[in-house]
């Protein structure tokens, strides 16, 4: 009986116990010793196939705010996935998955604070899929070990990539009105 449960009493709440099932059926049947029956197994509860949304998903104008306010502009992302693995060549750390076009690591968005926790697109690093699943996705506690592993300091290098990147910006504002102005 694949996927069934025991039943906790038969219907007159005797207690029930296992019975090998008669010849030719494989198996065992749950049996009430005191009524002398079989006691059906129980289906476990199946989960509602049908998803509910917890909150509306709201204007897309939100949506734009929101996602820009937890990764930054499309700009500063193309700019952050340009960047190497903040990780490669430190030790106890492996890049995965290398991109053979690219000649290195496939670099993800990795949060060092998370968004729930205040995080947004400042708090962002360039890294691999094995430094996002080893440092980024399970929390602070596993952060910190794996800075202590490898010697990374995310939080300083977030900080770093956060003002490199506003540098940028400042310059091509700078450059974008010396050209319109002259």
């Amino acid at each position: 009986m694949i996927g069934r449960t025991r039943p906790s009493a038969c219907p007159l709440g005797h207690p029930v116990r296992k019975r090998p099932r008669e010849f030719p059926y494989r198996g065992h049947v749950w049996w009430c010793w005191a009524c002398d029956c079989e006691v059906p197994a129980l289906e476990p509860p199946r989960p509602s196939l049908a998803r509910r949304r917890v909150k509306p998903l709201g204007s897309p104008e939100k949506r734009a705010r929101t996602r820009e306010r937890h990764y930054g502009t499309d700009e500063r992302m193309a700019w952050l996935h340009s960047l190497p693995c903040v990780g490669q060549g430190a030790p106890g750390h492996v890049c995965d998955p290398w991109d053979m076009d690219l000649g290195r690591a496939v670099i993800q968005a990795v949060h060092v604070r998370a968004r729930g926790a205040g995080g947004g697109a400042d708090d962002q690093v360039p890294g691999c899929a094995a430094l996002h699943r080893e440092a980024g996705e399970w929390g602070t506690g596993q952060r910190r070990s794996f800075e202590g592993r490898t010697g990374l300091d995310l939080v300083a290098r977030a900080r770093d990539y956060a003002e490199q990147w506003r540098a940028l910006e400042a310059l091509r504002d700078k450059c974008g009105r010396d050209t319109t102005s002259g």
